[in-house]
């Protein structure tokens, strides 16, 4: 059975992953395009880059890196699985930096199939601290992770904007375990 990599820290609102974590020095490495699509029309790309690494039993860490848009975002998080079985259920919480400083958190859950496919949902959420307030959004992740090998899958995920501050993000790519 594959294990795969969750990315819970919202790259502003991308999961990228299925509610499973990476077992004990287990590594993975994922590139992903990106497109937000904004309230008011307006529309940017993103290239992602991300990292996890397997700390313990039910527990990873992971880092990304997103460029090519009109700001570089980083951001970082851990990831604990709270239901290993199918259905798999993880919490993450991180931080991030894109035009402002903010907290992550991500409730996800993932179905898979006999054949190794997953579906996968939740609920994503940031708090990101803006001058003169704070912002919440809130979105409703939905992804499939499509298995290559034991070491390469593809993901495709539509996050759904469930507030006003919230946008909608299409996205897709492929992760590499080691």
């Amino acid at each position: 059975m594959i294990v795969i990599f969750s990315v819970p820290c919202v790259l502003q609102a991308q999961v990228y992953g299925t509610g499973q974590t990476l077992r004990s020095g287990r590594a993975s490495f994922g590139v992903e395009p990106v497109v937000y699509s904004y309230r008011n029309g307006n529309s940017d790309f993103y290239l992602f880059f991300h990292g996890g690494l397997g700390l313990t039993s039910g527990f990873d860490l992971g880092a990304r890196l997103g460029v090519l848009g009109n700001r570089t975002y980083f951001g970082g998080d851990f990831e604990w699985n709270l239901h290993s079985r199918n259905p798999a259920i993880s919490l993450g919480v991180g931080v991030h930096s894109f035009h402002n400083v903010g907290l992550d958190g991500t409730v996800n859950i993932s179905f898979a199939s006999t054949r190794g496919l997953q579906m996968y949902s939740g609920l994503d959420m940031d708090v990101t601290f803006t001058d003169p307030g704070t912002r919440t959004p809130i979105w409703l992740p939905v992804g499939f992770a499509f298995p290559f090998r034991q070491t390469v899958e593809m993901l495709l995920e539509v996050e759904v904007g469930l507030n006003d501050e919230a946008w909608t993000i299409l996205g897709g790519g492929v992760n590499f375990y080691f």
